[in-house]
């Protein structure tokens, strides 16, 4: 029986600089990693961050298919916090990709698609449901 090998695939650079070492939901944008258009994406549990990697590195045109991991910070409003506390940064948690985008939930009314196709912009789209 001769032994098996797995081809393994190289996801992203990383640099300590660049990149800490916070605890985040990870997602791939298609479901399958050899797509040439995958991307990694890291959300923060603490911090509205995200974090993106073309798997396998890049094309070396800097943003989200850059090559690096690229990190946005959004703003997708504030959560009361009750007791009259200062509000606090809302964070996205209800997240799914779906053919390379990433859904995700906004408000009771609204869902949100994040669209990697540009290198160096990404496209929010809001849907309201109705």
């Amino acid at each position: 029986m001769e032994p098996s090998y797995q081809r393994k695939r190289l996801l992203c650079r990383t640099s300590r600089r660049s990149m800490t070492s916070h605890r985040a939901k990870c997602l791939l944008t298609h479901r399958d990693a050899t797509h040439p258009e995958c991307l990694v994406v890291l959300f923060e549990y603490k911090e509205p961050n995200m974090w993106c990697c073309k798997v396998g590195g890049g094309d070396g045109d800097g943003g989200v298919h850059g090559g690096g991991w690229c990190r946005y910070t959004y703003d997708i409003g504030d959560y009361e916090v009750p007791g009259g506390e200062p509000p606090t940064k809302d964070l996205i948690s209800s997240v799914a990709a779906v053919q390379g985008e990433i859904f995700f939930i906004s408000s009771a009314e609204d869902m949100c698609a994040i669209n990697f196709s540009s290198s160096t912009l990404l496209a929010l789209m809001r849907i309201t449901l109705d």
